[in-house]
């Protein structure tokens, strides 16, 4: 939802998302493994989350939303491998 102009009362916000997490690392292995690119090696550059500033692991904080009684459908995980198939999908990119 995109809101325009300066009047914001009366208006919540909320994180949606799920309550799980991924990482960098899963991502990147969905892609290879979709695309079917086996054995593409994952590189780092100088740490394990990836290039220098990157974040490794990010999860939203959604308890505001739970609290209205809404729930994800999906784990983090699942959302990404849905994602990643379905642009595979799309744009035709399967090595395979």
């Amino acid at each position: 939802i995109m809101l325009f102009g300066d009047d914001f009362h009366g208006v919540e916000i909320f994180n949606v998302g799920a309550t799980s997490s991924t990482n960098v690392r899963f991502i990147a292995e969905a892609v290879i493994r979709e695309m079917g690119l086996d054995g593409i090696p994952i590189n780092y550059e100088d740490t394990e989350k990836g290039y220098k500033g990157d974040i490794a692991k990010y999860e939203y904080n959604v308890d505001k939303i739970n609290s209205k009684g809404w729930k994800s459908l999906m784990t983090s995980d699942e959302t990404v491998l849905r994602t990643v198939k379905e642009l595979v999908r799309q744009f035709c990119v399967r090595s395979k």
